[in-house]
């Protein structure tokens, strides 16, 4: 299959039995120093902590659970987990990555928004150069989409996609790209989310 790179507000059907989110961010490298034509330090990225979180929500499209650094097993279950918190964000590739068994979720588990959040202290959204939201069948490994991440520095949580359960056992997943300034709190999540997925 060829992954599909989506547009905002593009809305695509997906059949999977589990799930993998991963999002990776650019980290802009620091200023070469040099001397006598020598480089003597610099050139290397600078350490970004961002944080991808999936809230789940239920039949009414209420927010029951969350993953994220705080809580890397929202059901205690082992069936939407976060394969641990990146606090450089160095490297190639995907920076945070979560999982969700969807076949194996609550069955009031309706949907799932992935969002990027810059909570900690220090950072902000103005430290990087780019980012992207990678979702993939985690059985087979393909990569399914591609979702830019629309970056806003005056914003610290950005609701990047949704992934919603259909009748028939499939899911849709939409670009939704919408952004925050909020509580880096459970609560501020939650209602971040509502708000997003009403407009």
């Amino acid at each position: 299959m060829t992954t599909i790179s989506m547009r905002k507000d593009q809305v695509e059907t997906f059949t999977a039995d589990e799930l993998r989110a991963g999002v990776g961010w650019i980290a802009p490298k620091t200023k070469v120093k040099k001397a006598f034509g020598f480089k003597i330090g610099g050139g290397t990225e600078k350490e970004v902590d961002l944080d991808l979180v999936t809230v789940a929500e239920d039949e009414d499209f209420d927010p029951v659970r969350v993953c994220w650094y705080k809580n890397e097993d929202a059901f205690e279950d082992g069936n939407l987990t976060s394969d641990g918190d990146n606090t450089t964000g160095r490297g190639k590739g995907d920076d945070e990555t979560h999982r969700a068994k969807l076949k194996k979720l609550p069955a009031y588990v309706t949907r799932l928004t992935f969002l990027v959040t810059a909570f900690k202290e220090g950072v902000s959204f103005q430290d990087i150069e780019g980012a992207d939201l990678n979702i993939y069948d985690n059985e087979t490994g393909a990569k399914l989409f591609t979702i830019p991440v629309k970056l806003n520095s005056r914003a610290n949580a950005i609701a990047v996609a949704t992934a919603t359960r259909q009748a028939d056992g499939s899911w849709t997943i939409r670009n939704l790209n919408e952004y925050g300034s909020i509580s880096g709190t459970r609560d501020g999540l939650f209602d971040f989310v509502k708000q997003v997925n009403n407009q």
